[in-house]
């Protein structure tokens, strides 16, 4: 019995290695048009740079009745405000507009992770109400946390 090596795929999971696409076929003709680099990466490298914060997932989970957006934190000193309990985020479907909000528990809160000292390499995360169950898998949303604000997530 053979083992199988692994890579992580965009998603952030990982598939067997004979599975994954290999990199000269991702990369394509930006290879040769000497445009290596995306909006997507751009905008990461942005994200990164301005608030030191990396997006890991949007996804539904709770039955499909929450969606849990995770963020790695690279800079803590960056990424303080996001961290903020005082400000309240929301959640905007782009297909909709509908707006959702953070679920507050009577014994537990506001369903957010928020600390005063963030730490450099940790995950957070923050779940939003999703009620009527208005995202779906594949839908777009932005993110909004005071200034910080990130658009054209795709939830999984």
């Amino acid at each position: 019995m053979s083992r199988a090596r692994y890579t992580a795929d965009s998603n952030r999971q990982r598939v067997p290695l004979r599975l994954a696409v290999p990199v000269w076929v991702l990369l394509g003709a930006s290879l040769f048009s000497g445009c290596a680099t995306t909006e997507a990466d751009r905008a990461e490298r942005t994200l990164a740079d301005e608030w030191g914060v990396e997006i890991e997932s949007v996804r539904l989970t709770a039955a499909e009745y929450m969606i849990d957006f995770r963020y790695k934190v690279l800079d803590a000193e960056k990424a303080l405000p996001i961290l903020d309990r005082t400000i309240k985020p929301h959640l905007i479907v782009e297909r909709t507009g509908v707006k959702l909000q953070v679920p507050i528990s009577a014994k537990l809160g506001p369903l957010r992770q928020a600390t005063t000292t963030p730490i450099d390499g940790r995950i957070y995360f923050t779940f939003f109400a999703n009620p009527s169950r208005h995202v779906v898998v594949g839908d777009t949303v932005t993110v909004v946390v005071g200034d910080f604000v990130v658009e054209n997530l795709t939830v999984y």
